[in-house]
């Protein structure tokens, strides 16, 4: 199973509405900065995936409600290390896609994964802009 897809779907469902994170909201978090890969995007197979990082983003949008410096600037590097991820990968016009694993089935509906890649790619340079722009000093 896409992982990163359904961590997504619950920090937003559980969050609509509301930027304030519960405990639980807090171990998502964790497991989900802790999962980064090395190259600085995420994936449940053995590579990164263009739409895994985007999903994770997404997530990550959702769940940063800290007012603590100290995870907002841990929050902003594990963003701009996808950000420097995603910018190396990223062709205007041809995003490679892997289908994902849904069940037993591999899974690519190519206009909505294109959608989400493209949402996870605006909200890293999004967030940059307002880290540089509160001058926390996390951006690259």
């Amino acid at each position: 199973m896409a992982r990163f897809v359904a961590v997504s779907h619950c920090a937003c469902s559980r969050c609509a509405g509301t930027r304030q994170a519960s405990g639980r909201d807090e171990r998502a978090l964790a497991a989900l900065l802790q999962a980064q890969r090395d190259d600085g995007g995420w994936g449940a197979g053995r590579a990164s995936t263009f739409e895994e990082t985007a999903y994770a983003l997404l997530a990550l949008h959702v769940l940063d409600g800290s007012e603590e410096p100290t995870e907002r600037r841990r929050i902003a590097q594990a963003v701009a290390r996808a950000l420097e991820w995603m910018h190396a990968r990223h062709a205007a016009h041809a995003l490679p896609q892997m289908p994902l694993w849904i069940g037993k089935e591999l899974y690519c509906p190519t206009l909505v994964v294109r959608v989400a890649e493209l949402a996870g790619l605006w909200l890293a340079l999004r967030w940059g802009r307002r880290v540089l722009a509160e001058g926390a000093g996390a951006a690259p």
